[in-house]
Formats: structure tokens, sequence, C-alpha cells
């Protein structure tokens, strides 16, 4: 949920990003036509063109946080099935056949479009936080939140003791 101002409204962030309240976020979530509470889960499959394979999805009950997470698993999963007798096993991302480099250069890039809270970093899903002079930004808590509100408020002071000199 998101907090706006102190105390105030909760909003989700799937809320702002169907509202379009955030363009930039919306743009990349929607480009990648995933949910806000997005997260990885990795499957052996027999796929009917590239056989057997281990399988990262997005999905909203994947039990993968990251996708550094999702590679790690999948790259596990590809040995051990192959330690099974299975001669040639893919890691198949987004229907693309992957090598475990490959893998790790995907989960790079899928990290770097995740949002992230402006505070800490941290990956942002389902509720995020927010506050009036917060303007585009969204923080994953409300420490996070009121940390930058005070900040912000500091910074405005600052600005307004030069303004009168």
């Amino acid at each position: 949920m998101a907090y706006a101002g102190g105390i105030g409204k909760c909003i989700s962030l799937e809320h702002l990003v169907q509202t379009n309240t955030l363009v930039g976020l919306a743009r990349s979530t929607r480009a990648r036509s995933t949910k806000v509470d997005e997260m990885y889960s990795v499957n052996r499959i027999i796929h009917e063109r590239h056989g057997s394979v281990v399988q990262i999805e997005r999905t909203e009950n994947g039990s993968l946080l990251t996708p550094y997470q999702a590679v790690n698993r999948a790259i596990h999963e590809r040995r051990l099935w192959m330690e099974s007798g299975i001669k040639k096993v893919r890691i198949l991302v987004d229907e693309q056949v992957l090598t475990p480099k490959q893998a790790e250069f995907w989960a790079n890039e899928e990290y770097k479009s995740l949002p992230k809270c402006e505070g800490c970093a941290k990956i942002l899903n389902g509720d995020v936080v927010c506050h009036q002079l917060s303007g585009s930004k969204l923080f994953c808590s409300t420490v996070c939140a009121d940390k930058d509100y005070l900040e912000e408020v500091e910074k405005r002071k600052d600005e307004e003791e030069i303004e009168y000199l």
C-alpha cells in the first residue's frame, strides 16, 4: 500500500500502474506484460520443440523472489537432471533457449528492469509507500518513505533560506 504524506491514503503499486499515475514504471511494467506481485518459478518440463528444458517463468505464486535466485535454481535443476542421465537439458526463458551464461545475463537485465525502493533499492512487490513530496518515487516501507520525506523537507527549508539571502 502507498502512504501519502505523513498520515495518509494507501494505494497499491498495481493501481498506480493501471491508472498510469507513474508513467515510467507503468511503461516498463506493461511492456513486460507482468503483474506487480510477480515472482519466479523454475520447472522441469519436456518442451515439444526443445525437448528437456528447465523453464523459468514469471508468476504470481512463485517461490523465488529475484531473477538471480531463479537462474541459480535453473542451473542447479539442469545439473541434477543431466546427472540422472538426460544428455541435453536446456534453460528456457520467455520461449528462448539460453546457455547458463546467457541466463545469468538475462537475470542481470531482468533485475535492472524491476521497480525498486528509492530508499534502500529493495525490489518492490505488492504494496508500496509514497508521500506527498515524493513525486514519482516509491518506497518499500514507511521507514524509507519517512526518511525521504524528512530529507525533502530539510532540502526545501535550505532552498527557502538561500532565496531569502
